[in-house]
């Protein structure tokens, strides 16, 4: 059985987090030299752009996501909101642990920055991190949207062409998905510091 929480007090605290992932990237990555965004380990790991960039992927997919299903959504009639049981099972696999470990998931052809590299496409730090910081943006508008929305009532699609998730649970996986990503970026970015 799912604990029931406030629906209006989770979106704002969903909020509050993307708020400050985008804070950490301007002020943790933002100005860093170009070589350091682009530093790998080794040819087939993710720099710290590529991060982002993968971020940038994945969050356009839901951005579209979450828009179509607000469209759907109905309003909300009280201020009860619980997970669904794979929506809870789906934010936890995305979550960092307590130590700050990622758990290795493999990351599909379509949101991996290497394979559009290797089609071509080249990155520009500036305008990967402006895509990052205008996506923030996006999601944070989309929760205020949610909060007079019965977001558990509506399904919305997830890069799995089989799986959709309740609304919330989509934020809240998003969300998570971000923290997972910031946490890789920040240990990228000491890697690169203990070795100058």
């Amino acid at each position: 059985m799912s604990t029931i929480i406030s629906r209006i007090s989770y979106l704002r605290e969903l909020r509050r987090e993307l708020l400050n992932y985008k804070g950490n990237a301007l002020r943790e990555f933002y100005y860093l030299e170009p070589e350091d965004l682009e530093q790998r380990s080794a040819a087939n790991k993710w720099s710290i752009i590529d991060v982002f960039e993968h971020l940038n992927l994945v969050n356009y997919f839901y951005i579209k996501s979450f828009e179509q299903g607000l469209e759907n959504a109905p309003d909300a009639t009280d201020d009860r909101f619980s997970h669904s049981w794979l929506g809870k099972k789906s934010i936890q696999s995305m979550r960092p642990d307590q130590k700050g470990n990622i758990r290795k998931i493999p990351t599909f052809r379509k949101i991996n920055p290497l394979y559009h590299q290797k089609k071509g496409r080249v990155l520009v730090a500036q305008v990967v991190f402006q895509d990052f910081i205008e996506s923030m943006e996006q999601l944070i508008a989309l929760a205020e949207k949610m909060e007079d929305k019965a977001i558990q009532s509506v399904n919305v699609k997830t890069l799995l062409p089989f799986i959709k998730l309740p609304l919330g649970d989509a934020l809240g996986f998003i969300t998570a998905h971000t923290q997972r990503h910031i946490v890789q970026a920040q240990k990228l970015a000491a890697d690169i510091r203990a070795k100058q």
